[in-house]
Parts: structure tokens; C-alpha cells; sequence
């Protein structure tokens, strides 16, 4: 009998040490790895990640006031605010964001620049004056077969973009002037997307 229990207290122990052992490898592995990514590599991929985020752009400098002999002003430099939208930034109900912006700048009576080559109302016509080339870049752009009609094309991209299906056609092609630009500018991503110019203050402080 404890002949027995002793085999069995062995067995236990000697799987115990085991396990210990695999436990105490594997946590030498992780901080190996971790050594080694934050310390030995860590300004490297630092750096990396850096450059892809970020990108110098020159920005230039505003003009000067010009003056007459007397002092009077002949041109001056005034004020003026656009809305852009940062592809970059993730944010989680996008296109819900998007619609919310159209319609302040829309109440707001803003001149709210819409690209979206596809007219307001139905029936759905291309709006590229006949340009056979304007129109098959813009579908390759969009990732959209050649073939497609104007309402054929409409379509493909409330589904592309997710868009709500309860929400009408006229919100939904607020959400696709903006979402088909986002996704032309997809490869430059650093540089802002124009929404509006010279917007009231009204605006700016309802969007801040």
C-alpha cells in the first residue's frame, strides 16, 4: 500500500516539476521577445510605424497687406474656415458622422462641396458631361465594373459602404459624396478632404 501511494506522490511530483518547468520556459520565451521588441528593436519599429502615419507637407505662408503711398489698404488679408475631414482618423459610426455633418452644413445653409458624379434625383444619370474616360476612371477608382449604369452604380456603393438600408436615397447620397472621396484619397491619407469653405461661426461652433 505504500509502495503504492509513493509511486503515486512520485508520478504527481515529477509532473508537477514538469509543468513548472513549461511554465518557466515559456514565460523566458515571452520576455525574450519582449526584450527584444521593445528594447533591441524598439526605436526601429517606432520609427516605422512613424513613417507611415506621418508626412511633412509645406504649407504656405500667407500674403502680406498691400498699402498705397497714404497707408490704404488696397488688398488685405481676411479670416476664412473650411471643414476637412481627416481620412487617417478611425471613427466608429462613420457614415452616421458623415450624414450629421451634411446635414448641419446643409441647415446651415453652407456651401457644402458635393463630387459625386451621379445626380440628386431619379432617374440616376452620370453627371461627366458624356466623358466616356472620366466616367471609367471614376468607376475603376470606385472599384465598380464598366458596365454599370448610373443607378446600378449607386447602389453597389450603399452596399460597398454599409449604408443603412431604413435611411432614404437622399441621405444615403449625402453619405456617398463624402464616402466615394474618402475612398478615391485611400492612398493619401495624410492629406485632408475639403468638405465646405468660408463656413459661419454659427458652424464652427455647432462642429466643435
Amino acid at each position: 500500500m505504500n509502495s503504492g501511494m509513493n509511486k503515486s506522490g512520485e508520478y504527481v511530483t515529477v509532473r508537477l516539476i514538469v509543468f513548472v518547468v513549461c511554465v518557466i520556459i515559456i514565460f523566458g520565451i515571452l520576455i525574450v521577445k519582449l526584450f527584444r521588441l521593445q528594447i533591441v528593436m524598439g526605436e526601429f519599429l517606432q520609427n516605422q510605424v512613424v513613417g507611415t502615419t506621418l508626412k511633412e507637407i509645406t504649407v504656405k505662408a500667407p500674403r502680406g497687406s498691400i498699402y498705397d503711398r497714404y497707408g490704404r489698404p488696397l488688398a488685405v488679408n481676411t479670416s476664412s474656415f473650411t471643414v476637412n475631414l481627416d481620412p487617417s482618423v478611425q471613427v466608429e459610426d462613420l457614415n452616421g458622422m458623415l450624414l450629421e455633418l451634411s446635414n448641419l452644413l446643409i441647415e446651415n445653409e453652407e456651401d457644402l462641396i458635393d463630387d459625386f458624379p451621379i445626380s440628386k434625383e431619379k432617374p440616376y444619370i452620370f453627371l461627366f458631361n458624356d466623358d466616356d474616360i472620366q466616367e471609367k476612371r471614376w468607376k475603376a477608382d470606385m472599384d465598380l465594373d464598366e458596365s454599370l449604369t448610373a443607378e446600378e452604380a449607386f447602389y453597389k456603393l450603399r452596399v460597398k459602404f454599409d449604408i443603412d438600408k431604413n435611411l432614404s436615397d437622399e441621405d444615403a447620397r449625402k453619405i456617398l459624396s463624402l464616402r466615394s472621396t474618402l475612398y478615391e484619397k485611400r492612398f493619401s491619407q495624410f492629406i485632408p478632404i475639403t468638405v465646405a469653405y468660408n463656413i459661419k461661426k454659427e458652424t464652427i461652433g455647432a462642429i466643435e
